[in-house]
Parts: structure tokens; C-alpha cells; sequence
């Protein structure tokens, strides 16, 4: 139970990084934002990699080119595209008015998802 708590109020801190972090960085674009979190997260995860592989391998079964096509599209509209607008809002909106926007489709789903 604690353990789970403290992984909920690390993830919200996590979160909350992300959404100031474009207002400390008035001097980069958003794009160089974008990129530069998109290749900290690789290198992040070339590291976890090889202590994770056998847990990869019960994924292994789509053809390789269809893996880098999903993962190519995931990476252009899950990750990329999804921060660069998130940056474009804060730094538009603010970071408290983006932060309700992303924040709030989670509420909404949550009571009408089943168990």
C-alpha cells in the first residue's frame, strides 16, 4: 500500500516537472524540448534494456517490420507530437490551464471504465 502511494505521488511529481519544465526553458524551442526529452527517455531505456530482455521476449511475436512500424507510430503521435502540443499550450496558457487539460480526461474515463 505505501509503496504504491509513493509510486502515485513520484508519478504526480513527474508529471508536474514536465509541465514547468517548458516555462524554465524560455530559451529553447519547443521542438529542441521535444527532442531533447525524446532522447533522454532512449538513452533511459537502452539502459534498462539489457536487464529486461527476457521479459521482452513474451512480446516477440510480430513480425520485426511491423514492430518498428508500430513503434514508429507510437513514437510520432504518442510521445512526440502529444508533448510537442503540450508544450505549445503551456507555453500559451500557462502551465496550471494545460496541466487541468491533460489532467482531466483521466477523471472522466476512470468512473466509466470497467473493473
Amino acid at each position: 500500500m505505501s509503496k504504491g502511494l509513493f509510486l502515485s505521488v513520484f508519478a504526480s511529481g513527474l508529471l508536474g516537472f514536465l509541465c514547468i519544465l517548458p516555462l524554465w526553458l524560455v530559451d529553447f524551442s519547443a521542438v529542441e524540448i521535444v527532442f531533447g526529452r525524446f532522447l533522454v527517455f532512449g538513452l533511459l531505456i537502452l539502459l534498462v534494456l539489457p536487464f529486461r530482455r527476457d521479459a521482452l521476449k513474451r512480446y516477440d511475436t510480430a513480425p520485426p517490420r511491423s514492430r518498428w512500424q508500430n513503434g514508429l507510430i507510437l513514437a510520432l503521435t504518442g510521445h512526440i507530437g502529444y508533448y510537442l502540443f503540450l508544450i505549445l499550450s503551456i507555453r500559451s496558457l500557462g502551465g496550471m490551464a494545460a496541466f487541468l487539460l491533460v489532467g482531466n480526461p483521466a477523471h472522466l474515463i476512470q468512473p466509466v471504465s470497467p473493473q
